[in-house]
């Protein structure tokens, strides 16, 4: 499941400013990257682990078009203050975040895990491309995922 929810951008500001004040963990790898013979379309050549990227249909990078009205719940934000464990694995800055938020869909509810931002965005709108997004990944009981991207 992915929803989409646009942040304002002063949050995306605090964020970084955030990562940056307080120091990153480094973790470089330079394996995939964007452009070139590292970029999308190579993905599933660099490593046999990445071979879903070859054969998959529902993988990054997204082109979002047509999309269509639904009727479904709302998502409802339960998000606690937390220490933050920043990781920069050289493709991304990554926020670890300690356990107590979480957001309900309906009658399921998924712990926040972790949130990492994308620059270039990984998602298109209709052919758009964005400099930067943002997923906040959360989890289930029985780790079933479910990401809200902005």
């Amino acid at each position: 499941m992915k929803v989409i929810f646009r942040l304002p951008i002063v949050s995306l500001s605090f964020i970084l400013a955030l990562t940056t004040a307080t120091g990153a963990q480094e973790h470089k790898s330079d394996h995939w990257g964007y452009n070139g013979v590292q970029g999308p379309s190579h993905w599933g050549e660099l490593s046999p682990e990445f071979e879903l990227c070859r054969s998959g249909h529902h993988q990054s990078p997204i082109d979002i078009r047509n999309p269509q009205q639904a009727d479904l719940p709302a998502i409802e934000f339960d998000y606690k203050p937390s220490p933050l464990h920043i990781i920069d694995s050289g493709h991304t800055i990554m926020i670890n975040y300690a356990p107590g938020s979480s957001i309900r869909v309906g009658d399921k509810q998924y712990t926040l895990k972790q949130f990492h931002f994308h620059r270039p965005s990984e998602e298109q709108i209709n052919g758009k491309s964005f400099a930067m997004s943002l997923h906040l990944v959360h989890a289930d009981e029985q780790g079933d995922l479910t990401v809200v991207a902005g």
